[in-house]
Order: structure tokens, then C-alpha cells, then sequence
């Protein structure tokens, strides 16, 4: 992990620890045998045009084998330019409820921390290019995953930003090529002093550690990235497609490897790919090495996989990066929504295979092939929703949309005392369960303030228990949650990062607001 980000962690997990509570009595989980799975489709024919004129009647779903009731249907269609726009604010209020795109949205993920400085460069060329001859009106965001991921360019459909944006990237080298960069320079020495006749059988026992530690590394921080882009989007409707601009991935995450018999990679793939599901996103991975023979299947299943898992389509062996992000957008431009309530109701964590059959000879069907059966109730537990906690609390770290929530500064005083204020609608909380019964839910409210840097500069939480009365929930839900929460936060802040969050599913909503002229 590296050194900034580090530093991070460990401040939001003093953070995390609760403040208060409005009542210790501990929190009841949920558990409903009633669950939606709902399953986007991409339908073409045989020249991958899409279909538009299916019918509910002419799909059907099977879960492991077994044919499912399809209970909802519906088609959509992109509609460019379309937007939502929201409500003014009040002065000095800021909120996570942006412009939101009105259809499919699509964010270009440039992975550098994954890919060669030649094969960045070549894809930027290619972006900027695809970005020139983009359609009108086409919402589109830009992040890079380097060292950490950013954000280059948020949603817009102004492509004249977005070419800026791609114009201002250059490729990068990160921080765990730097160190597989030095452990293959050692190694050459290693070997070169073998063949003089040295003894060096330890030093070649380190070099190997560091590339496991490397490898690991590499797999973690791939993996929190689609977990920040899964929170930063959450809350948009409709289906998201991200095209994955990669050069490799380092491991296949459906094997096991004896260098990492503590790591459960798979189950980290399952947390994720369920992560993306519920928050509608298709990965479209497109290789940027280009046509190489040399690729080994296991090089590419990772970005096979994820592709499959989330209902998109991957791209490789091929010199045409331009028309592989082309593809992509198109893809998931048009789409059915198909939902059904799964007849076995054991919620085990097991691997549910999905598949999708329509009553079409020409059609060509693109959807995600299955879920892990995971009680989401029952998985948040403390450890992960630390960890989620501090990504979504890192400086500079893509908002999250899971909870919409508007923030503002009430009081600054001398001493550094801030108070902020967190208004939270109560038709988006959860505080009933599927069988509309109230029960006690819990939210943490945390705030932390970073200088012009992105150091910490002052943190504060909260860990509130709302008792399951019916009285107060239906308050809640008719008028709302005012929550206000004060921390110490120093002079030489500039802006505060707030986040909610709630601890049944792990939903969370971040705010970012600036500290200058906050009253």
C-alpha cells in the first residue's frame, strides 16, 4: 500500500471508531427469503445491431438450470442529451445529487497501474481521437487508475471537455511498476552472479517475496477501484458501462496459486462483481497491447471474466483501440431489464449460474452469467465496512452516490470546532424490512478534514442506532434525517470530505465541501 494512502487508512480507521450512539442495543439483522435479481440484457443480431422489438414473452430466464418467473420487463432505449437536473441549493449547501445522465452512462477507466508507458501512450492517442467523433450528447466520465484512482473529467456530455481532459493525461509510470521494474533489475543480477559461481539462493528468495507482494498489491488496489467507481455511481439510475482500458491483469482470480495461501481472490471477485451488479454496471474490457500471439489464455481471463460477470463483452487481439471503446459504448447504448424473484431462497454465498434464452434464431445475447447468493445483511460485517469506510473517505477519491446527501457548514469557531449538518431524504434510507415492518438501523456519519495536499487534517464520527419504532420511522420517512455532527478540524484545512453510511447493506454517500468561506 502506498505511503499517502496509508497515512489515510489509518486515520479514517481511528475515524470509524464510534463517537456515540443514541442507543446500544444491538442492531437486528435482516433477513427476507424475497430478493429481485435483476438482469440486464444486450440483444443484437448477427451484425450486432441491436433488437428492439422482443417482448417479455420471448425470454427465458434459467438460475442453475432451473427456469425462473420473469416478473419485470422493460427496454431502453438511449436517449442523447436527456437529462436530470437537480433542485438549486441553498447558499454555502453542497450535495452528491449532481447532473444526472437520463439513460446508459459511460466512464473510459484508463488502468495505468496495469498497462506499459507505450501501451498508455497509444491508448490516450486513440481516446482522444474516439472522443473527436463522439455522437452529441453522449454522457461520458474519464479516470485513470494510477497510483490510486482519480477522476480526469466527470460526467458531461460536452465532448469538448472531455478531449481536454484526455489532451492533459500523460502516461505514467506507478509506483508498483517502479518496484516490478527493480525487482526484475535485480534478478538479472541475481542470475548473472549464478552463473559466476555466487551464492546467492536468499537474495533470490527476497526478489520473489517482493513480486508476490507486488502481485497482491496490483490485485487489490484493480479491485478497490471498481469498488469507489461501483459507490460513485450507485446512485445514478439505469445501466452503467465501463470500458476498462487494460494491459493485463496479474493473476486469473478463479484459480488458486501457492504463493498466495492466505488470499482469497475469489472471494474478493465475488464481493466486487456483486458490488458492480447492484449498482447496473457493465464492464467492457478492451486489451491495449493490440495483436500479440503471444498472450496466454490466462493473461486474459481475468478481463474475460469480468466481462461475463457483469453483462458486458471484452475486446482483444486487436490493433484497433478506437473501434473496440466504439463497440463498447454502443453495446450498452440499448438494453432489456429483466427482473424475477429466485425460487431457491437459501442465501449461502454459493455461485448462482444465470442464463437467458429468447425466442430468436439471429440473436446474439450479452449479459451478466450469474451471482453469488449473498446475504448482504448478513456479510456487512465491521471489518468490511471499515474498509469500504476508507475508501470512501481517502482525499480526492471519487464521490459516492449510494446515499444522496446534502452537507453545509453551520459553525466554524476560532478553536477549530466545526459543526456540519447532513440532510438525508427518508424515502432513500432503509428502515424497513422487505416485509415493510421497522427495524433498527444503523448509520455512521464521519467527516474529515485534508489541507491543498490531501493530508488529514482533523477527522470526527458518529455511530447512531435508530430504535425500529414506528413512530420515529415514519417521521423519518415523511420528513427526512437532520443529523448534526462536530469535530475538531485545525487551521490550514481546505475542504471537508462527509460521508454516510449505512451499516445494515454498506450503502454510503460522500460529500466533498470547500472550507474557504464556509460560514
Amino acid at each position: 500500500m502506498f505511503r499517502t494512502w496509508a497515512a489515510v487508512a489509518v486515520a479514517v480507521i481511528l475515524l470509524f471508531v464510534p463517537a456515540h450512539s443514541s442507543d446500544q442495543t444491538p442492531v437486528t439483522t435482516i433477513r427476507s427469503n424475497s430478493r429481485l435479481v435483476i438482469v440486464d440484457v444486450v440483444a443484437t443480431n448477427k451484425g450486432e445491431q441491436p433488437l428492439t422489438d422482443l417482448r417479455a414473452e420471448d425470454f427465458t430466464v434459467y438460475e442453475d438450470g432451473k427456469p425462473q418467473s420473469v416478473k419485470g420487463f422493460e427496454l431502453h432505449i438511449s436517449k442523447s442529451g436527456a437529462r436530470v437536473n437537480p433542485p438549486a441549493l441553498p447558499p454555502n449547501q453542497y450535495t452528491n445529487a449532481n447532473e444526472v445522465p437520463d439513460g446508459p452512462i459511460n466512464i473510459l477507466l484508463v488502468d495505468a497501474m496495469n498497462s506499459s508507458f507505450l501501451s498508455q501512450a497509444v491508448t490516450r492517442k486513440a481516446v482522444v481521437h474516439l472522443l473527436t467523433t463522439l455522437p452529441p450528447g453522449q454522457p461520458m466520465a474519464i479516470f485513470v487508475l494510477g497510483d490510486r484512482l482519480r477522476m480526469l473529467q466527470g460526467f458531461t456530455t460536452d465532448s469538448t471537455l472531455l478531449r481536454k481532459a484526455a489532451m492533459e493525461y500523460q502516461p505514467e509510470t506507478t509506483v508498483a511498476q517502479s518496484r516490478m521494474h527493480a525487482t526484475e533489475s535485480a534478478g538479472d543480477s541475481i542470475a548473472r552472479a549464478q552463473r559466476l559461481g555466487g551464492f546467492v539462493s536468499g537474495l533470490q528468495k527476497v526478489i520473489e517475496m517482493e513480486q508476490v507482494n507486488i502481485t497482491r498489491d496490483r490485485v487489490t488496489e484493480t479491485m478497490n477501484a471498481f469498488k469507489q467507481l461501483a459507490r460513485a455511481v450507485g446512485g445514478y439510475s439505469g445501466r452503467k458501462n465501463i470500458v476498462w482500458l487494460s494491459g493485463s491483469f496479474p493473476l486469473n482470480l478463479r484459480l488458486k496459486y501457492s504463493a498466495f495461501p492466505t488470499e482469497d481472490f475469489q472471494r474478493q471477485a465475488s464481493e466486487v462483481t456483486n458490488l458492480l451488479a447492484a449498482a447496473k454496471i457493465a464492464i467492457y474490457p478492451v486489451d491495449i497491447r493490440g495483436m500479440d500471439s503471444s498472450l496466454l489464455s490466462d493473461d486474459l481471463m481475468t478481463l474475460r471474466v469480468f466481462a461475463e460477470d457483469t453483462g458486458g463483452r471484452a475486446f482483444y487481439n486487436s490493433n484497433d483501440i478506437e473501434i473496440a471503446m466504439s463497440r463498447s459504448i454502443e453495446l450498452g447504448s440499448t438494453y432489456y431489464t429483466l427482473s424475477y424473484t429466485p425460487r431457491n431462497n437459501k442465501w449461502n454465498g454459493n455461485f448462482r449460474e444465470i442464463k437467458v434464452e429468447v425466442k430468436r434464431n439471429d440473436a446474439k445475447l450479452f449479459y451478466r452469467r450469474g451471482y453469488y447468493a449473498v446475504d448482504a445483511a448478513v456479510v456487512s460485517q465491521a471489518k468490511r465496512l471499515e474498509r469500504d469506510f476508507q475508501l470512501a473517505m481517502v482525499p480526492e477519491s471519487p464521490v459516492a452516490t449510494g446515499i444522496i446527501v446534502r452537507a453545509r457548514v453551520v459553525e466554524r469557531k476560532p478553536d477549530g470546532t466545526t459543526i456540519v449538518e447532513f440532510g438525508l431524504a427518508g424515502n432513500q434510507l432503509r428502515l424497513r424490512d422487505a416485509e415493510g415492518n421497522p427495524f433498527a438501523a444503523k448509520y455512521g456519519f464521519g467527516v474529515m478534514g485534508s489541507d491543498n495536499q490531501g493530508k488529514v487534517a482533523g477527522m470526527g464520527s458518529e455511530v447512531w442506532n435508530l430504535p425500529g419504532d414506528p413512530a420515529i420511522v415514519s417521521k423519518i420517512e415523511q420528513e427526512g434525517w437532520t443529523h448534526r455532527l462536530s469535530v475538531k478540524i485545525p487551521e490550514g484545512a481546505t475542504r471537508l470530505r462527509v460521508a454516510v453510511q449505512d451499516q445494515t447493506v454498506g450503502n454510503i454517500g460522500t460529500v466533498d465541501i470547500p472550507l474557504t468561506g464556509a460560514s
